[in-house]
């Protein structure tokens, strides 16, 4: 099958043959192949590659914009994991995301509408934008920082950093 995409991909390298213009009857790629597998009905064919069926589609041009969507989520995914406290609608969002990219050697999944995982890869970017980032920042209400401080009875204390000191004590 990858031998049949690769001389698709040399025969219109740049822009391809069109979005889901490839498996079509009248297109000489596809009826070699169903001739080839005795396929006379002509439907539910890819090449089971996704980095090969968009280029394909879409030539190097639509090859690069996926590429820079998956370097993009990427970077997401790098923003939340370094510089916030992730929380689970993201880690749910970037165990999608590994689900999906381990796919794509394998499967052709992308940029066929209404299918499940461009809609999850849609949700991947929305869940790991900024703004969800934003406000996992702060820490979750149940952890706070308390330090030991003497008390004026000569008894120590628990104080918590967060709020009034007289509210938040708690002897020991």
């Amino acid at each position: 099958m990858w031998d049949w995409a690769d001389m698709a991909i040399k025969e219109r390298p740049m822009l391809g043959v069109g979005y889901q213009a490839y498996w079509q009857p009248g297109n000489w790629g596809a009826e070699e192949i169903w001739a080839h597998d005795l396929k006379p009905d002509k439907s539910g064919y890819h090449f089971h590659n996704t980095f090969r069926q968009v280029t394909v589609d879409l030539g190097y041009v639509g090859l690069s914009v996926l590429l820079a969507t998956i370097v993009a989520i990427c970077g997401r995914i790098a923003s939340c994991l370094l510089f916030s406290r992730p929380e689970a609608q993201q880690i749910f969002a970037i165990a999608a995301f590994l689900f999906v990219l381990f796919r794509f050697p394998l499967e052709v999944d992308l940029f066929w509408q209404f299918q499940i995982p461009t809609v999850i890869l849609s949700l991947i970017w929305v869940y790991l934008g900024p703004q969800l980032r934003r406000r996992s920042r702060k820490p979750p209400a149940s952890v706070q920082v308390r330090t030991l401080t003497p008390s004026r009875h000569d008894r120590w204390e628990f104080r918590s950093l967060e709020g009034p000191l007289d509210q938040r004590s708690t002897p020991i």
